[in-house]
């Protein structure tokens, strides 16, 4: 899977902030009468908290190399994309948070063609070779090395960009709901205070 790719996060965001509303006026008016304005504020923040993305880089697992197919850029005569046997190098990085924020594009400015993929509460990037390079292994450590760096430097700057804009959501979220459960609040007494 392409990571940080899909739409904005910032739109996401904004997605979850228009959900306050609906959240406030969908509990039922004899339930939202019943309870305090911090208990109905506590529950939908908590709904629509987002857990940031930390990742454990300390605790990166490597694996040994496997076999793998190497798709090369498309053949302008052929027209197609040949495959090519490689050799494929997987490590596995822990993290925490919301795993679907990998999917969505950050603020930063820099737009790199970063894979990976979410197993369980590990992020997998893989990193491949062609074999007809004929790398030495000494070689193919030392690219490997350097590559793997410079994949997790990328992750780490997206991540850490992801971090910052859940974490200003997280941040304004209680009192932007506070706002929505008053609104109804003020609402419901002006209907409760017209007498017949």
């Amino acid at each position: 899977m392409r990571l940080f790719m899909r739409n904005d996060l910032d739109y996401v965001l904004k997605e979850q902030v228009q959900k306050i509303n609906v959240m406030a006026y969908r509990i039922p008016k004899e339930q939202f009468s019943n309870s305090s304005d911090q208990n109905i504020t506590e529950s939908i923040v908590a709904e629509l908290e987002i857990e940031p993305l930390i990742l454990h880089e300390e605790k990166i697992e490597k694996h040994e190399g496997k076999e793998t197919k190497i798709d090369m850029p498309h053949h302008r005569v052929y027209n197609h994309s040949p495959s090519v046997d490689g050799a494929q190098f997987d490590a596995d990085i822990p993290f925490e948070g919301a795993k679907w924020l990998f999917e969505y594009k950050t603020t930063t400015m820099h737009l790199i063609d970063l894979k990976g993929e979410v197993i369980g509460n590990k992020l997998r990037i893989s990193i491949s070779y062609p074999l007809s390079l004929n790398l030495t292994d000494g070689k193919i450590s030392e690219n490997l090395t350097k590559d793997f760096q410079q994949q997790l430097d990328i992750l780490k700057d997206y991540v850490a960009c992801s971090r910052k804009q859940v974490t200003a959501y997280n941040i304004q979220l209680p009192q932007l709901v506070e706002q929505a459960v008053s609104a109804r609040r003020e609402k419901i007494n002006k209907v409760n205070s017209v007498k017949c």
